[in-house]
């Protein structure tokens, strides 16, 4: 599986949405809070970085449901 992801910098928040919403649909806003720990395990030599993040969604009409997820990501050469 491979994921792609391409960030880049907005100068004018505003205009970039103005441009968005002349083609696109509006799905509402997610609020991320995220807390790393990171840590050896006691049978390895390698650290595991894991992560807890806390994601509010809040839709259109102004319903918002929360879920919290733990993740982990493991670098291999």
């Amino acid at each position: 599986m491979y994921e792609i992801e391409l960030k880049a910098h907005v100068p004018e928040r505003k205009s970039a949405i103005d441009l968005i919403n002349s083609f696109a649909s509006y799905l509402g806003t997610i609020i991320k809070d995220d807390t790393y720990y990171h840590f050896q395990p006691e049978s390895s030599e390698k650290y595991l970085t894991c992560r807890i993040r806390h994601e509010t969604y809040t839709f259109p009409d102004g319903k918002t449901e929360t879920q919290d997820v733990l993740t982990y990501k493991s670098k291999e050469k």
